[in-house]
């Protein structure tokens, strides 16, 4: 297969949406954080820091149709002040200070088809190729996708290049094309048990109590998260360039996704908010909060991811997506309410000798050093 790679900065491709989000709508990468509207506002709320620059990778067949992409962007740095480093890293994560909106589930976009190993290795050599670069840094990628393995392969080949698993973490998944009770049965009887006794409890002054999920505006939602957020712990919700990132996608107004917020009213009266995005069969939970005028106990939060979950079920939605970290207060609610668990993966792919080295005395120093 003929094939050609062309480096662009992403504003250079801002008229190929298009061609963007078709490609990713035949690969199996994630749809919604690497779909172009993604990338693009999360890129103009947060590129524009510590002489950042993006470089998005594209794979042109011989006809100049897309069939491969991979969306970095470059950042300089100083390891204690004094070892510079250019680290390269998929736009939407960060390689050290984390704002308020990450990605997750990055990798390489590749054409499904009878070509696609053969896009993906051309990809995969033309990234390790690049000589622009000392460390790649991936943030939550899933431990089994083709990216991660490919990378480690690579490293193995090449005394060189480090390869450096960083954290272990896990994203939860409701997976919501089934019936009710079928969903039921597949989160056990406890997360059913205690999703129905918060029901009861939020209903046990008056039985006429109505609980219902009501569309809000993005303006509105904000408004409440960080209300609730500052009842429960003195700070906003989200800071100013995460209200700006949402703004920006929610102005976008694309098909390829659709905000989609929602207040859970008790009487009338908005006592805890969702902020999900929608993107083809799959819903993602960014944000959310509640009212702390309720005790721990009832759950208000498990309530809320409860009742989205039904819907989900009734409008068809295949996969509700709770994504990666649990909550402040309660770390566990994500297991109890799904049915399925992705293991993810933070690396750092490293190979300047000079930092290679300061790693190996650090690594050394730690397992030298008794604990304390």
């Amino acid at each position: 297969m003929m094939l050609s790679i062309v480096e662009r900065e992403l504003d250079e491709v801002s008229h190929c949406r298009q061609e963007w989000n078709a490609l990713l709508a035949r690969s199996d990468a994630d749809p919604l954080f690497l779909s172009y509207d993604w990338i693009h506002s999360w890129w103009k709320t947060y590129g524009s820091v510590n002489g950042r620059r993006s470089r998005v990778f594209i794979a042109l067949d011989a006809e100049g149709r897309w069939v491969g992409l991979v969306p970095f962007y470059t950042e300089r740095i100083k390891y204690k002040n004094i070892i510079p480093s250019t680290i390269l890293t998929m736009i939407g994560s960060t390689y050290r200070s984390v704002p308020a909106v990450v990605s997750e589930y990055p990798e390489i976009v590749v054409r499904s088809g009878p070509n696609e190993e053969e896009i993906y290795s051309a990809m995969v050599s033309h990234v390790f190729d690049d000589e622009n670069w000392d460390e790649i840094y991936l943030s939550r990628s899933v431990s089994a996708c083709r990216t991660l393995r490919a990378f480690s392969q690579i490293a193995r080949r090449y005394p060189s290049i480090y390869f450096q698993k960083l954290k272990n973490l896990v994203s939860y998944q409701a997976l919501t094309h089934c019936n009710l009770q079928q969903f039921k049965d597949s989160i056990g009887r406890h997360g059913t048990k205690k999703l129905f006794e918060n029901i009861f409890k939020l209903r046990n002054i008056d039985r006429s109590t109505r609980i219902e999920l009501e569309e809000l505006t993005l303006d509105d939602a904000l408004s409440y998260l960080d209300s609730f957020q500052f009842e429960r712990f003195g700070e906003a919700a989200l800071t100013s360039p995460g209200k700006e990132f949402l703004n920006d996608l929610n102005s976008m107004n694309t098909s390829a996704l659709r905000m989609c917020i929602s207040g859970m009213k008790r009487d009338g009266v908005v006592i805890a908010v969702s902020l999900d995005i929608e993107s083809g069969d799959r819903r993602y939970n960014l944000q959310s909060g509640f009212s702390s005028e309720f005790s721990s106990s009832t759950g208000l939060g498990f309530l809320l991811v409860g009742l989205l979950i039904e819907h989900c079920i009734n409008a068809d939605i295949l996969v509700y997506d709770l994504l990666e970290g649990g909550g402040r207060s309660n770390s566990n609610y994500k297991s109890q309410l799904t049915n399925l668990q992705t293991p993810l993966e933070t690396v750092r792919i490293c190979r300047s000798s000079l930092i290679r080295l300061l790693r190996s005395l650090r690594l050394l120093r730690s397992q030298l050093d008794p604990p304390r």
